[in-house]
């Protein structure tokens, strides 16, 4: 199936509004780590989102790829990395949106979301520790990449 930019705007409204987040947050981050719909993991695995497949999620299937990565000294790799395989490329955006209401990993973000704090502040928190170290995407752009696409689908 092919991913369109409206495909991913419209899951992501879906699924925003079923956990609370603002729909724009959600299609930011697909948008990025799927290059609207186009990069290999979300043509082999329907995975819009770059989740992870981690020992916890027994039972789901994955898929192995090189992917890009920075580590956390910022230096850029490829290594192969397990993520989780879809169903249907809706279905990631559906557990980015769960991740992101129920993750202890993100309880900073939900404060951040539920005191109306700005949405700048509110990727800060999905992206960064409180100490300032990041907690995944250790891109040196992540966020201003993400605050980028925000700022532009702010406009429809």
């Amino acid at each position: 199936m092919s991913v369109t930019r409206d495909d991913i705007i419209t899951w992501a409204k879906t699924w925003a509004l079923e956990y609370s987040h603002d729909w724009r947050i959600i299609t930011a981050i697909a948008a990025l780590e799927s290059g609207w719909g186009s990069s290999a993991l979300a043509a082999a695995g329907n995975n819009l989102c770059g989740m992870k497949h981690v020992a916890s999620m027994i039972g789901r299937e994955k898929i192995t790829i090189r992917s890009g990565e920075y580590g956390d000294d910022a230096k850029y790799s490829t290594p192969y990395s397990d993520f989780v395989k879809y169903a249907k490329p809706e279905d990631s955006i559906e557990h980015l949106a769960r991740t992101l209401a129920k993750s202890s990993f993100y309880e900073d973000y939900r404060l951040a979301r539920d005191a109306n704090m700005p949405l700048p502040a509110q990727i800060c928190c999905i992206a960064l520790w409180a100490d300032g170290k990041y907690k995944y995407a250790h891109n040196p752009t992540y966020i201003m990449d993400i605050l980028r696409i925000v700022a532009r689908l702010g406009a429809e």
